[in-house]
């Protein structure tokens, strides 16, 4: 369970042209540090690695996203970064697949109620009431309750909160 103080950040960047032509995208920063302050800090190589995964391949974009970073770095250091973003902890359990679950992931579900039948759908993973879950539309499900904690084989990754975000923008 000591992936459960693993973070992963998300920092929104803003680059581009004039402010008419501004591109903003959101970058998941795998294996972030959580700075006291809020903010997340990372690497240049993490944040080429989530550029990468991003899809944006043009070289200049690639370079104004570079600057963005160093114009909103709040370490002033060029090979480590300190910026505003959001954090999203581990849960500490794995997907059928061996992925680990982070708060935001949006996922697939099978579960067995409390009522001893089987339900299935999608939600997003949260933390509430002290408890990690998946929140659908018309509830909370508890992994301790309703997931086998050490084998969760019910839950798959399906995406996160801002790769949806983004795919309905399109």
């Amino acid at each position: 369970m000591n992936n459960r103080f693993k973070f992963r950040g998300v920092l929104t960047v803003i680059y581009g042209g004039d402010n008419a032509d501004d591109k903003t995208v959101d970058l998941i920063i795998e294996k972030a540090d959580a700075i006291y302050s809020g903010d997340i800090g990372f690497d240049m190589d993490q944040l080429d690695a989530a550029i990468e995964k991003a899809g944006i391949t043009d070289d200049i974009e690639i370079d104004q996203i570079h600057e963005f970073c160093y114009d909103n770095n709040g370490c002033r250091n060029d090979e480590y970064f300190v910026m505003d973003g959001d954090i999203e902890q581990c849960t500490g359990l794995k997907d059928k697949n061996g992925n680990l679950i982070y708060e935001g992931d949006r996922v697939g579900f099978y579960v067995y109620g409390q009522d001893e039948k089987w339900y299935g759908g999608e939600g997003t993973v949260i933390w509430y009431n002290s408890s990690w879950g998946i929140e659908t539309s018309s509830c909370f499900i508890c992994f301790e309750n309703n997931i086998p904690m050490a084998n969760p084989q019910g839950i798959e990754i399906i995406g996160n909160v801002h790769e949806q975000a983004e795919q309905k923008d399109e």
